[in-house]
């Protein structure tokens, strides 16, 4: 994705004429890691993956799952967005061990989100998503983004009503909008 508020953007510039922007690791390269974690730290009781979007591949994610559930088989959390979470993907997590996802939601508001941050998500996409992982006891963490001088009372309280939508419970991770140097946003 590439939100204005982001580095991800300005690191697709960097990298237009260097080859590819996304760069996955491969199923066997993830699990080997693991493998080692769990030999090295034998008091390792859970894994947080920090990939910006790590249900973005289903073809990825069913042979992570498959290796992950045969070979490290201990619970996690990754991150989702509403446009890559789907009904075959939760219940491939799930039975792999994901306890917990983290999805970024930043703003109530479709217009804050679409036209500031050019997240193109819809609440509706949002509610379905949270809809799905509720449905699979998975525990949500939804990100927002807070201080944004160009929301006003009443975007703030489409963020306040969309959060009323999602099932409970749930947990925030709140944050304040940071103005990163060069990024569109700033």
């Amino acid at each position: 994705f590439n939100c204005t508020y982001c580095c991800n953007h300005i690191l697709r510039e960097i990298y237009k004429d260097k080859g590819k922007y996304v760069r996955r690791r491969s199923v066997d390269n993830v699990i080997e890691e693991l493998v080692q974690a769990k030999k090295r730290f034998k008091n390792l009781m859970f894994i947080s993956f920090f990939d910006d979007v790590f249900t973005s591949d289903i073809n990825w994610v069913r042979k992570f799952c498959e290796q992950y559930k045969k070979t490290v088989n201990l619970p996690f959390l990754c991150l989702c967005h509403p446009k890559a979470v789907n009904e075959e993907m939760i219940k491939l997590l799930k039975d792999a061990g994901a306890d917990s996802m983290t999805m970024g939601i930043q703003a109530g508001s479709e217009k804050i989100r679409h036209k500031y941050f050019e997240r193109y998500d819809a609440n509706e996409e949002i509610v379905e998503a949270s809809q799905i992982l509720h449905k699979y006891k998975i525990k949500c963490i939804y990100d927002i983004i807070m201080d944004n001088p160009l929301e006003t009372d009443e975007t703030r309280m489409e963020t306040f009503d969309l959060l009323l939508r999602l099932p409970r419970p749930f947990a925030l991770n709140t944050s304040t909008l940071t103005y990163f140097p060069e990024t569109k946003l700033t």
